[in-house]
């Protein structure tokens, strides 16, 4: 809010928040991580950035030995792209200059910073396995317990190293004063060299999508997995066109199964094909095709009438940790961007004295050498996060993601469907109880979930079980007539804010 009344736009607000986000909220974010972003303009059209990191140069599947990366291994952590993304997203469409992006993070992280409650369970949730790790004595009191809500707690190392960041901008990774022995260390199977971390640079690309309900859902393209949403809302689309589905009921069983099923087949083909950019090109375009979507229609039905079991993933590592911000203006300038370090404080490894965690991506990797997804040189792995926007009639019409780890093309979908089918506003569609096609082939509900819905669908789906967490985290802004109408998830500890 502080960057709009400063004369900034969307984009200065939106950066300035995820920069924030990785000093209040640090086991999700930071300048250690990977970031997306979907960038909406006042015609309509829409450009899509990729800043995830490669794995180093000289990596090899041979390191691996066949076994999944573990997520404190050298080889987890590929190059951070969030900077460069700044950077580059800041030189596109930023108004203010970069070094206001980061003045009240260092105020954060120098004076310090109450700590809220999701923050908190958070923050409690990694104290175990991060009390063993080089980001312990950053993060963690000297007795090995987390902060609680309501404490203040300082990171002057991160304050300091941001003072650096803003004065040097994306290049300040491999110029001094930072020195080469905080980059991963090569006794934990990191093989970075000073080229991997100054070589590196995000990139633009054209957006993929899918129609809805009138509306076009637009995602960056693989090595994200917005494509596993968009092959869910072609399914859903096709089967309402073909009247298979009906309901606009939020509950009505036919609806939850269909959608756990077309999000169910969206991972199957996640989990086999989507893998770094140059191993994905014209993935897309042939899973949307419109015989292949009506292929998927029919397995769904077919799976429908015969109570098929869901698809079951062979590797999930688990994680979590993520910061997704929409932000947009009175130009029209909409961004949709989303940052993460992957599991809860990344790799649990901070660099040198620099206070910055670094992400583990690289657990995403493949061990199978067959694999299009497969640990190696220079690689990005599949990602996860993805910011999404919807375009009607010329305009941008929804500005959303959903935050969770593999939860997030079934959370799109969940909250996006609620809205144009069933009426409901951004904050009723994120105030719903949720469900997920879990790939480890069960079916997981929010307690909240209405008792007869999980008995119907354990008829139909077989193993129900509730969720021990809340299932993701989301914000919303659409737009109707002009007028933007916000929503943030109750199970963060997120704003919906607006100008007078």
């Amino acid at each position: 809010m502080d960057m709009y009344a400063a004369g900034g736009n969307a984009m200065d607000a939106a950066l300035t928040a995820v920069i924030v986000q990785g000093v209040v909220d640090p086991a999700m974010t930071g300048i250690g991580g990977d970031c997306f972003c979907l960038v909406g303009q006042s015609n309509g059209s829409v450009r899509a950035f990729n800043g995830s990191g490669r794995s180093a140069a000289a990596a090899s599947i041979e390191d691996l030995a066949g076994q999944p990366i573990a997520m404190t291994d050298g080889a987890a952590i590929t190059v951070p792209g969030a900077l460069d993304a700044w950077v580059q997203l800041h030189d596109a469409y930023g108004n203010l200059p970069w070094a206001r992006l980061f003045e009240h993070a260092i105020t954060f992280a120098q004076e310090g910073f109450v700590v809220q409650e999701r923050v908190a369970a958070d923050w409690a949730f990694a104290q175990l396995h991060l009390s063993k790790a080089s980001a312990a004595s950053t993060y963690l009191h000297a007795n090995g317990l987390a902060p609680k809500a309501g404490e203040v707690w300082r990171l002057s190392h991160l304050a300091s190293t941001q003072r650096l960041s803003h004065k040097g901008g994306g290049a300040f990774f491999t110029r001094a004063p930072l020195p080469p022995k905080w980059w991963p260390r090569r006794a934990q199977g990191g093989k970075h060299t000073l080229e991997d971390w100054a070589d590196h640079r995000g990139q633009w690309d054209s957006p993929i999508t899918t129609t809805y309900a009138g509306a076009t859902i637009h995602e960056c393209p693989p090595n994200g997995q917005g494509l596993v949403a968009l092959i869910a809302f072609a399914i859903l689309a096709r089967a309402k066109g073909s009247r298979l589905l009906t309901s606009k009921r939020v509950f009505d069983p036919d609806r939850v199964e269909w959608q756990l099923r077309a999000l169910s087949v969206g991972y199957e083909m996640r989990d086999a094909f989507i893998a770094d950019p140059g191993a994905s090109e014209g993935l897309a375009e042939a899973y949307l095709a419109p015989e292949n979507i009506k292929t998927l229609v029919d397995q769904v039905a077919s799976q429908c009438a015969s109570r098929q079991p869901l698809y079951v993933q062979a590797h999930t590592p688990p994680h979590r940790d993520t910061v997704y911000v929409a932000a947009r203006d009175d130009s029209g300038l909409s961004v949709s961007l989303i940052n993460s370090i992957f599991n809860a404080f990344g790799a649990t490894h901070v660099a040198g004295q620099t206070g910055i965690l670094l992400h583990s991506r690289g657990q995403s990797f493949s061990a199978d050498p067959a694999h299009p997804n497969a640990y190696g040189p220079s690689k990005r792995p599949m990602h996860t996060i993805i910011p999404a926007l919807a375009t009607r009639d010329g305009a941008v019409e929804t500005i959303f993601a959903v935050m969770g780890a593999h939860y997030q093309p079934q959370g799109q979908v969940h909250v996006y469907t609620a809205m144009v089918d069933c009426g409901l506003s951004p904050q009723a569609a994120q105030d719903l109880p949720r469900w997920f096609a879990n790939p480890q082939g069960f079916v997981e509900v929010e307690p909240t979930v209405p008792q007869s819905l999980q008995e119907e669908l354990k008829k139909r789906l077989g193993d129900v079980r509730i969720a021990s967490e809340p299932l993701g985290g989301s914000q919303i802004i659409q737009v109707q007539d002009g007028l933007m109408i916000g929503g943030t998830d109750p199970r963060k500890d997120g704003l919906a804010l607006g100008m007078p």
